[in-house]
């Protein structure tokens, strides 16, 4: 296989955007909800020319969930988003770290209301969320006894067709969001997110290896361009 600078420079480039994503996903490690980024990427095929990231794409495993002891803290078990209203749409999480906005509102970590299957939720103002707000599995919350709403937890036939901006938020590209069938809601928890420091790390490892590899490959054939040129001038 023969190897020119136009590839060396793509794979060069391709170790650069995956230190970026993996690093990323460190910075993220303590971001509840946030799921990690894989890039993968074709550098040495058929058409050098082309773009050779083949694509960037989320891994949507479940993180591990962790007690907070907090009655506005959900997590879902299973398959499932929350769905969360925002300035440019609806959008989807799986960041259950919720509190209470000034108007009563059920909001998330942004600020933003998170939606039950008739709207917004409301808490009664009278009502002390830490003492009396009980979620059952299904996502049913219930304030002093009284049935309030259902958390909106959705699910995608296609979850390939989600996009990620702002950490732990999606919005569909294509398709539409269904309601969840195979889910539990855990209150009291949060899912942490689902990044493995030490695989991470051992990533950033490999790409920097790979790196000076390509960098040592750029400099011998560039040594061996020079050594042929200035022989061919000798014989001129």
């Amino acid at each position: 296989m023969d190897i020119n600078y136009t590839q060396l420079k793509a794979a060069m480039t391709a170790q650069i955007r995956r230190n970026e994503v993996t690093a990323n996903n460190l910075a993220n490690l303590d971001n509840i909800g946030f799921k990690r980024d894989l890039l993968f990427a074709d550098v040495f095929g058929e058409n050098p020319e082309a773009d050779p990231f083949v694509r960037l794409q989320t891994d949507l495993s479940p993180g591990h969930f962790e007690e907070t002891n907090n009655a506005l803290d959900f997590a879902i078990a299973g398959n499932g988003f929350f769905t969360i209203e925002t300035p440019r749409g609806v959008a989807y999480s799986r960041d259950g770290h919720f509190s209470l906005g000034q108007d009563g509102a059920l909001i998330n970590s942004d600020g933003w209301p998170v939606l039950g299957q008739r709207g917004r939720i409301y808490l009664p103002r009278e009502h002390d969320p830490k003492s009396g707000l009980l979620v059952t599995a299904s996502g049913e919350l219930y304030a002093a006894g009284e049935y309030l709403d259902t958390l909106q937890v959705v699910d995608f036939e296609n979850p390939d067709q989600l996009a990620k901006e702002n950490g732990n938020l999606f919005r569909l590209e294509e398709g539409e969001a269904q309601l969840a069938v195979d889910y539990n809601i855990k209150q009291g928890f949060v899912e942490k997110s689902n990044v493995d420091p030490v695989g991470e790390m051992v990533e950033l490892i490999e790409i920097q290896r790979q790196f000076e590899s390509l960098q040592r490959i750029v400099k011998t054939l560039d040594q061996t361009l020079k050594l042929a040129a200035e022989q061919v001038g000798k014989y001129s």
